[in-house]
């Protein structure tokens, strides 16, 4: 298994949900306490959007790589 870009995958997320819905303070910060709350919540208002699955699957890592 590879190593994780854990700030590679930061800035990725960030621009898959800069268009997305959500909270302006939640797309700001990088912590174990946001990312666990996006996980939780971005589909609510975002599951239809093109970018949500990748979204997702960077939040799962992110969430695995900051516990």
């Amino acid at each position: 298994m590879t190593k994780v870009n854990v700030e590679e995958l930061e800035e990725k997320l960030e621009n898959l949900i800069c268009n997305m819905d959500v909270p302006a303070h939640r797309k700001a910060t990088k912590t174990i306490h946001n990312y666990k709350w996006l996980y939780k919540n971005l589909a609510v208002m975002n599951k239809g959007n093109k970018n949500f699955i990748d979204a997702m699957n960077i939040l799962e890592i992110l969430v695995k790589e900051k516990k």
